[in-house]
């Protein structure tokens, strides 16, 4: 029920019933809560209560935020959004006190460095996302083609 309440908002635009009613269901209700809480945390909170969120529901966020569509999101607007949802996974990873780097531990004179937390660049995360959709866009129109010449 709550989901029609955003689906209806002429200001909220690209949220399905579905993404709708994941950001009701993290207390997202209203655009005015979309631009207290942020795109990024939104999008976090939506994805810790367990759901399958994409990209494309941040963009979705992004540009309901500003009341734009999600793909008139400006490129440069994208790749801070991916710096942003990076700096705030890192931050949930660092430890809350801070810590001293732990020494390396000498093992039968092999020195082994503690291993650090690997996160992709917003750059390769960006490429990942776009040769997925080319991917799904290839296999699309592969299935058109056969469909014709049936």
């Amino acid at each position: 029920m709550t989901h029609k309440i955003l689906r209806a908002s002429p200001r909220l635009k690209d949220l399905g019933p579905v993404s709708a009613s994941w950001l009701a269901g993290v207390g997202v209700k209203t655009r005015a809560d979309l631009i207290r809480l942020g795109p990024v945390q939104a999008f976090l909170r939506v994805r810790d209560a367990g759901h399958k969120a994409s990209m494309n529901l941040l963009w979705a966020l992004a540009g309901a935020e500003r009341g734009l569509r999600w793909n008139k999101l400006p490129e440069d607007d994208r790749q801070r959004l991916l710096i942003e949802l990076d700096a705030a996974e890192a931050a949930r990873l660092a430890p809350a006190a801070p810590m001293v780097a732990p020494k390396p531990v000498v093992v039968a004179k092999v020195v082994v460095a503690p291993r650090s937390v690997a996160v992709r660049s917003p750059e390769r995360r960006l490429e990942a996302l776009e040769a997925k959709n080319a991917h799904g866009a290839r296999k699309a129109q592969k299935a058109r083609k056969v469909k014709k010449v049936k």
